[in-house]
């Protein structure tokens, strides 16, 4: 049989000894993935509009519209954007928004129980906060493994000031 990895539930296996554990059924034909379970989350940091010289820009305002995390061999993740920040009243009535992505086509061979589909691609998702109050967070909770890239953002940039 050639399989290439299934998802044990960790009730089901036993420690035999220190670096020993045994598993139901026979799963010498599967790849074993082996690790401790741990939340992986990443905060980005305030984004700015730069100057040709990479020099932030602070004045005027900067709506940011959309962020995309392009991902590697990724098979789970969460996106959590609170658009307006911290303030407790605000997020009571703006709760952060939470975007799931599966990595699970319809239709497709991965599309299996128990079995992770690791996947290569890109993961666009809204904002719509100004860039000094947005909180956006990729978060992983589960056993599957979270390889990220790169991102990039999109933004609206307004600066209402004159000079005399």
């Amino acid at each position: 049989m050639n399989r290439r990895e299934t998802l044990i539930d960790p009730e089901t296996y036993q420690w035999v000894a220190a670096t020993v554990v045994s598993v139901p059924g026979d799963e010498r034909a599967a790849k074993v993935v082996i690790g401790e379970g741990y939340d992986f989350a990443f905060e980005f940091s305030t984004q700015y509009v730069r100057t040709q010289r990479g020099e932030a820009i602070t004045t005027g305002r900067t709506q940011l519209r959309t962020f995309t995390v392009n991902f590697t061999g990724t098979a789970y993740f969460k996106t959590e954007v609170s658009p307006h920040g911290f303030n407790p009243t605000v997020e009571e009535v703006l709760p952060a928004k939470l975007a799931e992505f599966t990595g699970k086509t319809l239709g497709s061979e991965s599309l299996k129980l128990n079995v992770p589909a690791y996947r290569t691609g890109s993961y666009r998702f809204q904002v719509y906060g100004q860039n000094t109050s947005a909180r956006i967070r990729i978060s992983n909770d589960t056993h599957v493994g979270s390889t990220f890239v790169s991102a990039e953002w999109e933004a609206q940039y307004h600066n209402r000031s004159r000079t005399s």
